[in-house]
């Protein structure tokens, strides 16, 4: 009570991560022994809703219990106290002790930690936080746009069923996956076009997962699939640098014919 934190089956680093189960944790996946999944908190006398209940900001951080100190990054490493004090503070479950392998008031190189070998950096996990991502659980991301219906009622939409089948496969693995298909800040619908060549393709992925913009936060935390009508171009199209001028120019050359009615 005195620190928000929890100790037991389920605590920091433990194979389905802290506050899931999913009953995989004995190694096993098969359907016939009818596992589930469990997401919960715990939440101790938090009046200003910050993550850090009353006593901890008294007696151990000297905060105001009273003010909302959500964002503060005394240490300048980066990381706000409340990721730090979650992710941060362990509990030894013999003496019922508790230490810091994060501290709010001490830097950490969480630009470069990555305890669970996932691929994202402490940075990126707190900036997909409001997610349920888990620095010592492994996460996937993945950013799927989809092509709007066409004039004809043609439809090019990944079916809610395999969105299940695939978080189940790796869930059931302790992998969680987090599919943003128009929910979590990403996720779009792309204009119909009957064909896109590669640098439509190119273009696409230009607008709607990089916004523009070739330092996007979402750039290596997020994989990023695109259903589309008709591609003329089968397998990777997507360049690990920014789309070239030239790219540019003919996309907008082929969209203005498209406009003006010239054949294809």
């Amino acid at each position: 009570m005195k620190t928000g934190t929890w100790w037991g089956d389920d605590y920091p680093g433990d194979p389905s991560g802290y506050g899931r189960l999913c009953g995989t944790d004995d190694g096993s996946i098969y359907d016939s022994e009818r596992d589930c999944e469990l997401w919960f908190d715990i939440h101790q006398n938090d009046f200003d809703h910050d993550g850090i209940p009353y006593w901890s900001e008294v007696y151990v951080y000297g905060t105001n219990p009273e003010v909302d100190d959500r964002g503060l990054d005394t240490d300048g490493d980066g990381i706000p106290y409340e990721w730090e004090h979650r992710w941060g503070l362990q509990i030894d479950s013999w003496s019922g002790e508790y230490y810091w392998i994060y501290h709010p008031f001490y830097g950490e190189d969480h630009q470069h930690l990555d305890p669970e070998h996932d691929g994202l950096t402490n940075i990126q996990e707190y900036l997909t936080s409001p997610w349920g991502s888990d620095p010592f659980r492994k996460d996937l991301f993945i950013e799927l746009d989809q092509m709007e219906e066409s004039p004809a009622g043609d439809i090019s939409l990944l079916p809610e069923e395999s969105k299940e089948l695939l978080r189940t496969a790796f869930e059931s693995h302790n992998v969680v996956y987090h599919l943003d298909d128009g929910g979590m800040g990403g996720g779009e619908m792309i204009p119909f076009q009957e064909m896109v060549d590669y640098e439509e393709l190119q273009q696409i992925y230009w607008n709607y997962f990089l916004h523009g913009n070739e330092s996007n936060w979402r750039r290596g935390v997020f994989h990023y699939g695109l259903v589309v009508y008709n591609a003329s171009y089968p397998g990777f199209v997507f360049w690990a640098v920014s789309v070239p001028i030239w790219m540019h120019i003919r996309y907008r050359v082929k969209a203005w014919r498209r406009k003006q009615g010239f054949p294809y």
